[in-house]
């Protein structure tokens, strides 16, 4: 189940009825998840790691992952933006 997403293939669709909210195909939402990571305490001049997912289906079964190297400990991430929009050009490209 682990590689069939990570070859592009979906493993689950969620049901509509329990989603109402993000899967009105009149309103098409995408899911995005961001985090930052940071090396273990007391590490000096190790970086920090941010990644940002988002869904590129109308079914929020399909997701991809940018990642960046950034900053030791900064948790605001700089390149949000430009990761983000990575994710609306692969969503809006599938509607």
């Amino acid at each position: 189940m682990r590689i069939n997403p990570k070859l592009g293939g979906v493993n689950a669709i969620p049901d509509p009825a329990t989603v109402r909210s993000i899967s009105d195909p009149k309103n098409p939402t995408i899911v995005l998840g961001a985090d930052v990571i940071h090396p273990a305490p007391g590490s000096q001049g190790r970086p920090s790691f941010t990644a940002v997912v988002g869904n590129v289906d109308s079914d929020n079964a399909k997701y991809i992952a940018t990642t960046r190297v950034q900053t030791s400990r900064q948790e605001i991430i700089d390149d949000l933006k430009e990761m983000t929009v990575v994710r609306d050009l692969f969503f809006f490209a599938r509607l």
